[in-house]
């Protein structure tokens, strides 16, 4: 399973992967774009594996090159991607490209609604590949402040409380905070002197970092304390 590390290596590869387009071809439609680039990734395993899968990308990386409403299209697209297709690996690319576009600027986070979007994401499946990208991207927002609260909700959601999984949603979330800054550092302090967090890995985690002061960097692995 990836982690949100892995994910950003992943999204700094693949961009620079992108091929120079020619300057003849014609820029295709939103609906186009997408499925070629989920075409793309069952084909090949990689939406650069066929020049037009890159569209994505390309509307993505240089969303400035083209109008709003076109790269909104193209985000839609993408979110009914994650949650319709039937092949993991395009749900969750689908969910790296939607979010990657408000990893670069705030302005780009808030006059896309990323995070609205991988909110409306989380919350419209409970596939868990689909789940644990969109927390592990969230911690990667310029909007961070938006992102803190959505993970906020995911890190005290009470309905894991029994869950025996070894890498619950929970602790992703955990996890996905530290990389948040003061925000994130912020909502992990309200969380423990909340005791707000149900489930026992998660919790431990939380209570490792509050003896840091939530100083540390992301561990990638639960805590064995």
């Amino acid at each position: 399973m990836e982690t949100p590390n892995r994910l950003a290596l992943t999204t700094f590869l693949l961009a620079c992967c992108v091929r120079s387009l020619s300057a003849q071809e014609a820029t295709p439609t939103p609906s186009d774009a997408v499925r070629w680039f989920a075409e793309s990734i069952r084909t090949t395993g990689a939406p650069t594996g066929d020049p037009k899968g890159q569209w994505v990308i390309r509307f993505v990386v240089h969303s400035e090159q083209f109008d709003r409403a076109t790269v909104s299209a193209v985000l839609d697209g993408l979110e009914q991607l994650a949650v319709t297709d039937s092949n993991e690996r395009v749900r969750v690319a689908a969910v790296t490209w939607l979010a990657s576009i408000g990893e670069s600027s705030l302005e780009n986070a808030q006059g896309f609604g990323v995070v609205p979007r991988l909110r409306a994401l989380y919350r419209r499946t409970v596939i868990r590949s689909v789940r644990t990208a969109v927390v592990g991207k969230l911690g990667m927002q310029a909007d961070s402040r938006e992102a803190a609260l959505m993970l906020e909700s995911v890190a005290s959601d009470t309905t894991q409380a029994m869950s025996n999984e070894e890498w619950p949603l929970a602790y992703h979330a955990v996890e996905a905070l530290l990389l948040l800054g003061d925000d994130g550092r912020t909502t992990l302090r309200r969380l423990s002197q909340a005791k707000a967090i149900a489930n026992p890995v998660a919790r431990a985690r939380l209570e490792q970092l509050s003896r840091s002061n939530f100083m540390v960097k992301q561990s990638g692995l639960p805590s064995t304390q």
